[in-house]
């Protein structure tokens, strides 16, 4: 796997793990979490002597929420040696990344939820969470079920994550015979929704 793993393929220096997420831009809440959580496991072991003696090199990438910028990070953390890869908290960024990661065997957990990603059929990605499908099966137990809400309107981008949250959650009304209201989709550039639901509530 990969053309010269460094010293992280050997029994000395550093085990160097790779964090890719949006560090910059929308979605950079997202990576500022999964950084944080990272950061805190890596020192504990650190401070615990690290494994088999050996400290733990926790490199931090930003994706920027984009996959073309997230398919050339994964060519580079394979490049310089990084034996496994947390992230990304973005669907469609892990999609685009899954195909280069496989090639170069290289593990990778993420925190993304789309159905999408188990689709992409990688023995290398590995899901911290359920899908979509459980999340949404849950949510419209609870308000068709549960409450009795049938008038439910739907609003989704198109990014990965919202197409897979938008497909599971439509498949779970369906299955309830409910239809929503509205079903608008927009882009993942958008962040003023107001229009949106001021049509709706039309």
């Amino acid at each position: 796997p990969g053309s010269d793993k460094g010293s992280s393929g050997d029994d000395s220096g550093p085990i160097k793990i790779a964090l890719v997420d949006a560090q910059s831009g929308q979605l950079s809440s997202l990576g500022a979490w999964e950084l944080k959580g990272a950061r805190l496991a890596v020192d504990e072991w650190n401070a615990a002597g690290g494994i088999s003696g050996r400290q733990i090199q926790l490199d931090v990438f930003d994706d920027q929420g984009d996959p073309t910028t997230g398919t050339n990070l994964a060519r580079k953390i394979d490049s310089e040696g990084h034996i496994a890869m947390i992230g990304t908290a973005e669907s469609a960024v892990t999609i685009a990344m899954a195909p280069i990661l496989k090639q170069a065997q290289i593990p990778n957990i993420t925190s993304g939820q789309s159905p999408g990603l188990v689709a992409v059929g990688s023995e290398f990605l590995f899901l911290n969470g359920p899908t979509s499908t459980t999340y949404d099966e849950t949510l419209a137990k609870h308000i068709v079920d549960d409450q009795g809400i049938k008038s439910i309107a739907m609003i989704s981008n198109n990014g990965g994550y919202g197409k897979g949250e938008h497909d599971a959650f439509l498949k779970a009304l369906r299955s309830r015979g409910v239809t929503p209201v509205a079903d608008q989709v927009v882009t993942t550039e958008q962040k003023d929704f107001s229009a949106v639901l001021t049509g709706i509530r039309q």
